[in-house]
């Protein structure tokens, strides 16, 4: 068992205990039916029955007891008993036949007046807790809550009111339920279609359908007076209670009203009719006529019959519409000003309720006023309430008798709370506003409890009345929105017309006279949007004159009075100047007007031109200007000029400013119509400003067609036209704040539109793209420059935001905006060249893959002019930079290009008529074609070699550097994309030309070095090498040379394939010789450099036609010849000596050309043609060094310039080629030993003939430095070595010995070794030792081979010996001993070359060189004994003991012989004189010590007597050497050395131990002499 029915079980059993407990005395029935009770419970206990409530009610046996208990007259046991019934009641275990039972009981209760509380309580739950109370036991229970509600008890009567009002509300719901029950069964039930009024029910009604039917019918009768016929027993109840009553029902049971005819007629036929027959004693008495006995014009009745009207014309409007119609006439007629105040309010009060509901108001229009022969109802209501309001504030409408207040005084302090409304003399204030929603409560309707009407002041009615007003705009509004979601139901939107047309003018009124009262912010506020709603509306159903009307009134309530003709378009702005004071009422009204305007704007129409010329007026007053986005701020040069602000004002400011703001950003909602209208405003207002006299113009206009645009990019194409129109306009007027306006908002505009998102994107509608660049392409036509950097600044802005997503179409008028700015008729000044330049650099950085490649031409012209302009030396500089990256473009691209140059795409040509600025190049030759297509790919880039080339003269130094340096690495870069026919024109019309215009400018340039100046005019501080024009357009020369020629050498296989490739390479030949004999010494090595590089191979093994490599030899030798000539001192030419010395690294350029040339023309290279390069090589080599020694030494060959190693390199080129004619050999040998005196002779006898020159003793003038001298001894070193090299290798060939080669070099060294310890080196005379050494010894055989071709050279070398052995060399005093020693080896080695190499050879030399050898041996022999004086000889020659005995060694070697050969004789003779001078020696040593006596002879006296010695000594151990033949020693060369024992014999007395000791060797050697030697035929001795 449940818990809940277990309880309600032991519940019944302890009550039943109780009543058994109470009722075993006297009322032993009422015992014994509690104990079966209780039995019978516990029996169900025990069954555990889930459903044990549904047991109980099958049974009387558990109510039975109680029943009884009620019967008796037991209080105690009587409430026993009802609780307990009541307990059976609410759960529900009541047996159905108990029912009639317990109602009897309950009415035998009621007439015995017992419990009556309970009763009630009883009947209630009978009701609502079973469905078991219908018919007479419904009626009977109703019955005595009726006769209860009389009672005179006051708690009873209310207990019966609330259970009877709960009863009616029950029994009603009973019927809804009951008919959805049917519903849901499917139960046809039959209708009658008749419209008769019936007394009883008819048979088709439900049972509860009847009990409601009964009960509604007789609270009508009861409510009318009038008897009953099913609650029998009633007699009468209040009238105001049975009205209340109906309204219950007729508001709470809609549906049963409306849905059952039954009910329907019922209405119709009881209701209505009671409540017209009710309300027309009230109407009778208001007029006047005798007051009835009745209590129908109380207070009570009117506020319930108007409640009941409410209900009725809110839920049965539309079955009872003639009714409804009777109804709001009454209700009109009650605002009548001759009823009671308290009538017209709480007809109000019932308006006010109506007025808020937008259905129940469409609903009265459509079935009244819209009807032809019917009563213009909603017409008479918003004339009756707005005639009402009119009525307040005239002060004929107060009421007298319901405690009027008493007028308020505005001066005295009022209320926090207190909302006043005050027009003239007339004030009323109220403490809060009604509420606006729709659970308002009405004063006098609610007023149920009172008896006469309550207390209330004109304030509340006005309250009343305002929010009537408001509620019937906002119903209005609810009307035309439902109607316009209905888009087809055109009745909707007809019934919402009507009512707006019928209602404009009231409300018009009624709203302009509350503005002008209210003195609050809120309830102007609340004014104001009901004015902006309507407005709305009105200009949504296209009613203009409404709309224009309100428009207008809230115009003038923005601004103080005196505007108000302004406003109508009667008065100029000019004419309400001045300080002005804005009230808070003029503020919040212009916030008004501006949300009116933000919000529904859509339907403003033509009405927008008033709007912003209130506007407009509003900015003046607060001093507002646009800002760069056409939003408003207050300037701060106004700061309130214009108006008197208040602490609110300076509030709102910023708000004003916003919602201004937000209102021309809010037109992006606006619809295609409404916003050509606002548009079409603006630009009137713009026009009418310009054409007013006023010198401070307003940009109130084009600042917000500005804004407005802004915000409505996605519609640009709708009003574009327009605007750009108007705006081209205003740039063009005088007026310059204006004009700066104009060309701010159009550029805005534009750029705006560039970055907007398109439906259809830029990329794909060309058409758009021009129409949108059309307005910038205009503006090329204006003169001022500030619209024309607002116009450069947006086409800047536009390539950084948008120009990867621009169209081709885009970039032709681009370029034409851009080229305007550098077109010949334009003088634009250097802020327009700058801006505008900015653009074009981003369009070449950025852009180009995205021009079309008709259009890359037009950026090349737009460009050069750029570059060209004079205003800005860094624009051309940067422009010549763009050139050259619109020259990779080309190359990267061609392909590309190529293909679209091929189509046929419509390209936009904006730029066919402009003419951009150009340089003064002319073509050298007229005979070059033009390009037969002018838009093909060669023709870009010769209309871009073309500008560059311009730009290469242009008068700016830094320019032409730029633009050369450009010129040329584009070609050297991107020639190889070049046709040869566009190669040809690019020669002969760019590059020729641009040389000769150079050159002809260059000559003509002043040298003087005049101050250089900027754009400014400011002096610019200048290096002195570009002090002067003249040197600056030597750079350019410079730079044109070398790229000229870097363009022929990099593309030279494709130039050789010319058919003019000769002429031109002779004609920039002459141009490079011109240069490099230019006085500017920058010029000429750049020439030479130019030269070079020129010549190098380029790698394609293309060396063209041999006729070539010829022209640059003539060219080479013409160059050198000229620039050398003067150098080389010739006997008896001096003309043409240069007064200016070339560089050396200008003669080192020249000389490092000729390896390049030499090796294609070796073939042919004639003795002639190595003569002209003789005379080259000796002039390069002539010319002093002077002050270029510092810098010219080179790093590779230690002390050698580099044009020395140049000389070197190019003699060894010509030596190693393969191609050298072998008769060239001699002449480079020949050649490199004239050079080669460079190591002891001044360079200036190089002119000298080389016969001439060879073996000259000169030395090196004073005049030539140190550091000069090392380099020329090193130069001429090499090339003495470099000679004898090249003589050994080719020693035996006929031109060396034809020539007298070797004779030559043994001249050549004669020179140096004859100078010996003069040379300006040491070194010199020390390698010309070795080199003469080596010479003699590789070529002495040949010379004996060829003896008659080699005379002269003995006769060389014989001088070149005794000048070397003998000469006068007078060695430095800072000599060691070491270093004289190691010089004596080096005489001692010409005698053994002497003695091994030559003399064996006697026979096949000269007998004349044998004699002067011999000669020279003798006295090198006794060097130490010369004739002169001994003491002169000591102090001033070197005593050479090695090479004396050497000397002697080799006079002794050959003096054996006894052949008869001319050398035999030579040595004989020679050892006749020795031995002589040895006594002579020995005798007057002798002679002279006796003289001294104890004093020592002089040292020197005493060395030469021991060289004797020594010599004697050394002579007779040669003779002992050859005792073993003895046949080869003359036998009086016996006899004279032992002629010399007494001479020695007379020495030992000397006092000198040296020379004893020497003595004594010597005299040891005589032991083998005294003996004889065995000759032939002779025995010897033993």
């Amino acid at each position: 068992m449940i818990g809940r029915w277990k309880l309600l079980v032991d519940t019944l059993q302890s009550d039943l205990r109780n009543v058994s407990s109470e009722a075993k005395r006297r009322h032993p029935n009422v015992k014994d039916a509690a104990e079966r009770a209780i039995l019978k419970l516990r029996s169900l206990s025990a069954a555990n029955d889930k459903h044990i409530n549904e047991v109980i009610a099958r049974s009387d046996d558990v109510i039975q007891p109680f029943i009884l208990g009620c019967e008796t007259k037991n209080p105690k046991l009587i409430l026993l008993s009802i609780t307990c019934i009541q307990k059976l009641i609410s759960h529900d275990a009541v047996p159905d036949t108990s029912v009639t039972i317990i109602v009897r009981t309950l009415g035998d209760m009621h007439r015995q007046e017992i419990e009556q509380l309970r009763i009630l309580q009883t009947i209630l739950l009978l009701l609502t807790s079973t469905r078991l109370l219908h018919g007479k036991t419904l009626s009977d229970s109703i019955v005595m809550c009726f006769q209860l509600h009389g009672h005179n008890d006051h708690t009873i009567a209310n207990t019966a009111t609330a259970t009877l009002r709960q009863l009616v509300a029950v029994v009603f719901d009973r019927v809804i339920t009951e008919a959805k029950l049917q519903n849901e069964s499917n139960d046809k039930i039959e209708e009658h279609n008749d419209n008769v009024l019936r007394r009883e029910p008819t048979d088709n009604m439900g049972v509860c359908a009847t009990d409601a039917y009964l009960l509604f019918q007789d609270l009508c009768q009861l409510t009318n007076w009038e008897p009953t016929y099913w609650l029998v027993g009633v007699k009468e109840v209040p009238r105001t209670f049975g009205l209340e009553l109906l309204e219950n029902i007729l508001s709470s049971s809609v549906a049963t009203f409306t849905d059952q005819r039954e009910f329907n007629v019922l209405l119709k036929q009881q209701v209505c009719p009671l409540i017209i027959k009710l309300f027309s004693p009230t109407i009778k008495h208001s007029r006047g006529g005798p007051k009835p006995n009745t209590d129908m014009n109380l207070f009570p009745v009117c506020i319930r019959l108007l409640r009941i009207v409410h209900c009725l014309l809110r839920y049965y409007h539309e079955t009872l519409v003639t009714e409804c119609e009777i109804f709001l006439s009454i209700i009109v007629k009650f605002l009548d000003s001759d009823k009671p105040f308290w009538q017209r309010t709480v007809a109000l009060e019932v308006l006010h309720q109506v007025s808020s509901e937008p259905l129940l108001l469409s609903t009265f229009c459509r079935s009244y006023d819209l009807q032809d022969h019917s009563t213009k109802v909603f017409h008479e209501i918003i004339g009756a309430m707005g005639g009402f309001l009119q009525s307040l504030f005239t002060g004929s409408s107060s009421h007298s008798q319901n405690g009027v207040t008493s007028p308020i005084n505005l001066g005295t302090q009022q209320p926090p709370d207190t909302i006043i409304f005050s027009l003239g003399s007339t004030v009323i204030s109220l403490s809060a506003l009604p509420s606006m929603r729709s659970n308002f409560k009405p004063l006098l309707l609610s007023a149920l409890e009172k008896a006469e009407p309550p207390s209330f002041t004109d304030g509340y009615t006005l309250g009343v009345t305002y929010a009537a007003i408001l509620h019937t705009i906002n119903s209005i509004l609810q009307t035309y929105n439902a109607a316009e979601a209905e888009s087809e139901s055109q009745e909707a939107l007809q019934t919402a017309k009507e009512m707006t047309e019928a209602s404009w003018h009231g409300l018009l009124a009624a709203l302009s006279l509350l503005l002008d009262a209210a003195q609050d912010e809120t309830a102007r506020e609340l004014v104001l949007k009901s004015h902006q709603d309507f407005t709305s509306v009105c200009g949504a159903m296209e009613i203009e004159v409404a709309r224009d009307a309100f428009i207008i009134a809230l115009c003038k309530a923005s601004l103080p009075p005196h505007y108000d003709l302004f406003i109508t378009g009667s008065k100029n702005q000019e004419e309400e100047k001045g300080l002005v004071m804005l009230s808070a009422k003029n503020v919040q009204c212009m916030r008004a007007l501006l949300t009116m305007a933000h919000c529904h704007g859509k339907v403003m129409g033509s009405g927008w031109h008033m709007l912003l010329r209130t506007l407009q007026h509003l900015t003046w007053i607060l001093g507002l200007v646009p800002t760069d986005n056409g939003q408003l701020v207050p300037s701060p040069s106004a700061d309130g000029a214009n108006v008197v602000k208040t602490a609110a004002l300076a509030s709102d400011l910023p708000i004003l400013c916003s919602m201004l703001s937000r209102l021309f950003q809010s037109s992006q909602y606006l619809s295609d119509t409404a916003l050509l209208d606002l548009i079409k405003a603006l630009c009137a207002l713009s026009t009418e400003t310009e054409s007013s006299s006023n010198k401070e113009k307003s940009l109130f206009a084009v600042g917000k067609i500005l804004e407005t645009c802004l915000v409505n990019m996605s519609r640009l194409h709708l009003i574009w036209e327009t605007v750009s129109l108007h705006l081209l306009t205003v740039c063009n007027e005088k007026h310059a704040s204006r004009r700066q306006w104009g060309a701010l908002s159009l550029t805005r505009l534009l750029k705006a539109a560039i970055d907007a998102d398109h439906t259809v994107p830029l990329s794909n509608n060309p058409e758009l793209t021009r129409s949108l660049l059309s307005p910038l392409v205009k503006m090329c036509e204006m003169e001022d420059e500030d619209v024309r950097v607002k116009q450069l600044e947006c086409l800047h802005d536009i390539l950084n935001s948008r120009g990867h997503a621009l169209p081709p179409a885009a970039w032709s008028p681009i370029l034409f905006v851009l080229g305007s700015v550098v077109a010949e008729e334009q003088s634009s000044t250097e802020r327009v060249v700058r801006q505008g330049f900015l653009s074009q650099r981003l369009l070449v950085n950025d852009f180009l893959p995205l021009i079309h490649a008709h259009g890359i031409s037009q950026c090349v012209e737009v460009t050069g002019g750029y570059g060209l302009q004079r205003a800005e030396l860094n624009i051309s500089l940067t422009a010549v930079g763009l050139l050259w990256h619109i020259s990779d473009f080309l190359y990267q691209n061609h392909d590309k290009i190529k293909d679209n140059l091929a189509g046929e795409e419509d390209y936009p040509d904006y730029a066919r008529n402009q003419r951009i600025v150009s340089g003064p190049i002319v073509a050298l030759r007229s005979d070059v074609p033009e390009p037969e297509d002018k838009m093909s790919f060669d023709n870009l880039w010769i209309n871009l070699f073309q500008r560059v080339g311009d730009l290469c003269i242009d008068c700016r130094p830094p320019v032409r550097k730029s633009a050369g340096q450009t010129l040329f690495s584009t070609l050297s870069a991107h020639g190889n994309l070049l046709q040869p026919k566009t190669w040809n024109t690019v020669l002969w019309k760019v590059l020729f030309p641009l040389l000769e215009e150079v050159k002809c400018l260059s000559s003509t340039a002043p040298d003087d070095a005049s101050p250089t100046k900027d754009v400014s005019d400011n002096p610019i501080l200048v290096h002195h090498s570009r002090n002067t024009a003249c040197k600056q357009w030597a750079e350019t020369q410079v730079g044109s040379i070398a790229g000229v020629a870097r363009v022929f050498q990099t593309w030279r296989h494709i130039l050789f394939k010319l058919e003019d490739f000769c002429g031109a390479w002779e004609l920039l030949l002459r141009y490079i010789k011109s240069a490099a004999l230019h006085p500017s010494t920058e010029v000429s090595g750049a020439a030479l450099n130019s030269f070079n590089e020129l010549l190098k191979d380029n790698g394609t093994h293309e060396d063209g036609s041999e006729e070539l490599w010829v022209i640059a030899w003539n060219t080479w030798y013409s160059i050198g010849h000229k620039v050398t000539y003067s150098f080389l001192v010739y006997p008896g030419e001096t003309e043409g000596v240069r007064d200016d010395t070339p560089t050396q690294a200008f003669l080192t350029s020249l000389i490092r050309i000729l390896p390049l040339i030499y090796p294609k023309i070796s073939h042919r290279f004639t003795e002639e043609d190595m003569g002209h390069l003789s005379k080259v090589i000796r002039g390069v080599s002539a010319v002093p060094i002077g002050s270029d020694l510092p810098f010219v030494i080179s790093a590779q060959d230690s002390n050698l310039t580099p044009l020395q190693s140049a000389v070197l390199e190019t003699l060894t080129c010509i030596r190693q080629c393969k191609n050298t004619d072998i008769a060239l050999y001699p002449l480079i040998t020949l050649e490199y030993l004239v050079l080669g005196t460079l190591s002891y002779l001044p360079s200036p006898v190089l002119g000298i003939s080389p016969e001439n020159l060879l073996g000259k003793k000169l030395a090196h003038t004073s005049q030539m430095s140190k550091s000069e001298e090392s380099v020329y001894v090193a130069f001429g070193e090499r090339c003495m070595t470099r000679a004898v090299q090249l003589y050994k290798r080719r020693i035996s060939e006929e031109g060396m010995i034809s020539l007298h080669i070797m004779e030559n070099i043994v001249k050549m060294l004669r020179g140096p070794l004859g100078l010996k310890y003069s040379c300006p080196s040491q070194s010199t005379w020390l390698l010309a030792h070795g080199t003469l050494i080596d010479v003699i010894e590789s070529g002495v055989d040949v010379a004996c081979e060829r003896a008659d071709d080699f005379t002269g050279m003995w006769t060389e070398l014989g001088r070149c010996l005794e000048e070397f052995l003998f000469g006068d060399h007078r060695p430095p005093l800072n000599l060691t001993y070491e270093d004289r020693m190691a010089h004596e080896q080096l005489d001692v080695a010409l005698v053994r070359l002497v003695q091994d190499r030559v003399l064996p050879r006697a026979a096949h030399t000269p007998s004349c060189f044998i004699t002067h050898t011999m000669d020279l041996l003798n006295r090198g022999s006794v060097h130490a004994t010369s004739p002169q004086p001994l003491t002169t000889a000591i102090n001033t020659l070197p005593l050479r003991e090695n090479f004396a005995k050497s000397c002697f060694e080799t006079l002794l070697q050959f003096s054996f012989y006894k052949a008869n050969t001319s050398s035999g004789e030579v040595s004989k003779l020679a050892l006749g004189t020795l031995l002589k001078r040895c006594q002579e020696v020995l005798r007057n040593y002798v002679k002279d010590e006796k003289l001294s006596g104890r004093c020592p002879l002089p040292r020197s006296r005493m060395a030469e007597i021991a060289f004797v010695m020594r010599a004697i000594t050394s002579l007779i151990e040669s003779l002992q050497a050859r005792r073993t033949n003895m046949t080869h020693v003359d036998v009086e060369v016996w006899a004279k050395v032992v002629e010399l024992y007494p001479y020695l014999i007379d020495c030992v007395t000397c006092n000198s131990n040296e020379v004893r000791e020497t003595l004594k060797e010597t005299l040891q050697q005589f032991k083998d002499l005294l003996v004889p030697p065995t000759l032939p035929g002779i025995p010897s001795s033993t």
